[in-house]
This record gives C-alpha cells, sequence and structure tokens, in this order.
C-alpha cells in the first residue's frame, strides 16, 4: 500500500493544541506558521478557535508581526 502524505498547515495543529488547552504547544505552532509565512495567519481576527489565546501577550504580538494591528 503506497503511504499518500499531505501538507498540514501549523495553524490546524494549533487549533487542535488549543483543543487540548495547551497554550504554549499552540503558540510554537502558530509561530512555526508565522516562519512559513502561512497564508492562514490573515484570519487570527476571524477563527473563534483563538479566543482563549487574545489576551496573551504572545498573540497580540503575532497580530502586529501579521500586520493585522498596529
Amino acid at each position: 500500500m503506497k503511504e499518500k502524505r499531505a501538507y498540514l498547515s501549523p495553524m490546524h495543529v494549533a487549533f487542535a493544541d488549543i483543543g487540548l488547552g495547551d497554550k504554549d504547544g499552540a503558540f510554537r505552532w502558530l509561530t512555526q506558521a508565522y516562519r512559513q509565512r502561512d497564508e492562514w495567519l490573515v484570519y487570527l481576527h476571524v477563527y473563534t478557535e483563538f479566543y482563549p489565546l487574545r489576551s496573551d501577550r504572545r498573540f497580540q504580538d503575532l497580530e502586529r508581526r501579521v500586520g493585522l494591528v498596529r
């Protein structure tokens, strides 16, 4: 049987970590997404999954680096 591989955005792994309550893990994956210039980062304000992170300074810094806030 041939193994299939597909790209999985670091953003989606961050969603899983948020769901598990692992904020540090989520930020590691979000940092990876930023390094890869993941196009999904422009939706940080849209996804409700990010609500648990919004008060964290790391999230605010990420928003600034992505260019979503000044």
